[in-house]
């Protein structure tokens, strides 16, 4: 669905997210700071939605069930890739990480620290004014709008981006201050594109129990 963009206060944004249809992405230029963070309070409780900010630009996705069954499939399997391979791994879900001083805020659809796991385990609240991003967000991208969120990932210092569309997993490395497209991931050297959305198709089929089963499996055999 094509983006509707708008003017307009933080109450009438309220209201047009509760008659967003899935996967539909609301833009508003103009928004300030402050009525950002205030709009975060507001849904907080909401995980049917992604916000995002850069520099006055609020972008507001809808979430479909779809959306959300592939987000939470990719996490298993991240995670019991890293239970089995014996990798320390923290998951911050959809988090929302915003610095004011850049302007900028983000929430993907699943968020990992890895290589600085160290710096975060135990902290209920991190502050990316003095705390580290995320060494890998995910990123479901089923109506080819995910792209506008990389300049924002990459002015946080996130270092790895995985897209999947459904079907097309990438892997993109921040690289001079932008995404590249890489054959392997330098967060999780061993987890192939391959291996995931195999794992990912049995998920569909199958069910995520048996993917990760699978994906275990596929693991020792090697």
């Amino acid at each position: 669905m094509r983006p509707m963009s708008i003017r307009t206060t933080r109450s009438e944004v309220l209201e047009a997210t509760e008659h967003l249809p899935h996967e539909a992405i609301l833009v508003v230029h103009g928004f300030e700071w402050d009525e950002y963070e205030r709009l975060l309070d507001d849904l907080r409780d909401s995980r049917q939605l992604r916000v995002s900010y850069d520099s006055g630009r609020l972008r507001i996705m809808s979430i479909s069930p779809e959306h959300e069954e592939y987000a939470t499939a990719i996490e298993g399997l991240i995670l019991a890739f890293c239970d089995e391979a014996c990798i320390t791994a923290e998951a911050r879900g959809c988090a929302t990480w915003r610095r004011e001083t850049l302007a900028r805020g983000i929430e993907a659809d699943a968020c990992y620290y890895v290589q600085k796991s160290h710096r975060i385990i135990g902290k209920r609240q991190i502050d990316l004014a003095d705390d580290p991003p995320p060494d890998l967000v995910v990123e479901i991208d089923l109506s080819t709008e995910a792209r506008h969120k990389f300049p924002i990932y990459g002015a946080l210092g996130v270092s790895e981006v995985w897209q999947y569309d459904g079907e097309i997993l990438q892997f993109y490395r921040l690289r001079n201050d932008d995404y590249v497209s890489v054959a392997a991931s330098e967060v999780l050297p061993a987890l192939s594109i391959d291996l995931l959305v195999e794992a990912m198709h049995v998920s569909k089929t199958e069910g995520q129990t048996t993917a990760r089963k699978h994906l275990r499996r596929k693991m020792r055999s090697r």
